[in-house]
């Protein structure tokens, strides 16, 4: 996917959610620190795990 699909998505599922489910959804993603070093696969898949659960 392209990345500016991917923020579109991103800013549609967020528009339609509330105030706290954007607070907690964006806590989750702030969370998500990569470590010098590591592989970017495993930081993304945890990253889009976090935004859909």
């Amino acid at each position: 996917m392209d990345v500016h699909v991917i923020i579109m998505h991103f800013k549609e599922l967020l528009d339609a959610t509330s105030r706290t489910e954007k607070y907690e959804t964006s806590k989750k993603l702030f969370c998500c620190k990569i470590t010098r070093g590591s592989s970017v696969n495993p930081y993304v898949l945890r990253m889009i795990e976090n935004f859909i659960n």
